[in-house]
């Protein structure tokens, strides 16, 4: 099985589109898995197209195979209007149109969306963890998971690889045990994917929307 990791979209559809159809012409006929590290609205122009994108792939592909993890940007559009309002939820609102309402639809499949995903090497989640000590993934809390963020050259103590977004960056960050794929789309940078395959938490490849 390979595992095909996606950074912050943040509303960005275009460059969705365009990592999705890297991926789908990477070696087609073999087993693959989509995991999508979360914060699919806010600040970019097309965060109700995005949700509208990954929830039919979902129903096409099928939810094990298409998995959408939960962001901090989903969490404040649940849960808190006004952190939401001022950090990117006005570009969602207009993406709506002008009676705005986020779909009961959409909602419902937020609240539903999981923390963490893992595999035999590796640990996937929007922010990061709790690591001091590691804490098993079913026991870490929301504000790791979702709003941890790492200093620049963190090597967290565990055992697997760590891939999350959430800390936007000019490229790539790749530590032995952790690997920050957030390369700022919505800020001007691009969009990037990872693959993993069934043998290493390390990159076999990497996808971005500069090419």
């Amino acid at each position: 099985m390979n595992y095909y990791a996606v950074g912050d979209i943040h509303g960005m559809l275009d460059a969705f589109r365009r990592i999705l159809m890297d991926i789908d012409a990477d070696k087609p006929n073999e087993p693959r898995k989509i995991i999508l590290l979360g914060d699919y609205i806010d600040r970019g122009p097309d965060s109700k197209g995005v949700i509208d994108l990954i929830m039919r792939l979902q129903d096409e592909r099928g939810a094990d195979n298409v998995i959408a993890l939960m962001g901090n940007h989903e969490d404040m559009a649940l849960h808190d209007w006004r952190m939401w309002i001022s950090n990117g939820g006005q570009q969602t609102i207009a993406s709506y149109g002008e009676n705005f309402d986020i779909k009961n639809a959409h909602k419902d499949w937020m609240r539903k969306l999981p923390r963490y995903y893992e595999t035999a090497h590796n640990i996937f989640v929007h922010a990061g963890i709790d690591d001091q000590p590691f804490i098993p993934m079913d026991q870490q809390s929301n504000s790791f998971l979702l709003w941890k963020r790492f200093h620049k050259g963190y090597n967290p103590n565990i055992s697997k690889v760590l891939v999350h977004g959430h800390t936007p960056g000019t490229q790539v960050e790749m530590l032995p045990n952790r690997i920050n794929l957030d390369t700022a789309a919505v800020f001007g940078g691009c969009l990037t994917a990872a693959k993993f395959g069934p043998d290493s938490g390390q990159p076999i490849k990497f996808f971005n929307t500069l090419f």
